[in-house]
């Protein structure tokens, strides 16, 4: 497992949402891996802090000496919301399929990829 650093935004109104996250990582072959994931989410609230998002959409990935390449994603994020923060358990699963990720196995990994987080939340 090699850790991956990130950053995420998200939209919601109502249980309908777009979300955006980076990620980004060194590979010790020398290499970088960064992917920007664009989802549409919705949200199933269990009470008014406890929630379970889930969201498919695009998902753009560059490795420092290939072209850019497109493929889809899928998560599902459990999250407890606080004040002004939330904490989210997140499972994405991407399609591995493109002959990049082919080329580049020894580095890059299949399966889903799990994330633990903090946002925060700014109402408007």
């Amino acid at each position: 497992m090699k850790p991956v650093a990130g950053d995420d935004v998200l939209f919601e109104m109502s249980r309908i949402g777009a979300h955006v996250a980076h990620e980004y990582t060194h590979r010790s072959s020398g290499r970088t891996f960064t992917a920007l994931h664009a989802d549409g989410t919705y949200r199933i609230a269990f009470d008014e802090r406890w929630s379970l998002l889930v969201g498919a959409g695009a998902t753009f990935i560059h490795f420092d000496s290939y072209p850019l390449n497109t493929t889809w994603n899928a998560e599902l994020e459990f999250d407890r919301r606080f004040e002004h923060t939330e904490a989210y358990l997140r499972v994405r699963q991407y399609d591995y399929a493109f002959d990049t990720f082919r080329k580049m196995c020894s580095v890059c990994s299949g399966g889903p990829a799990f994330s633990l987080g903090v946002r925060f939340r700014i109402h408007g």
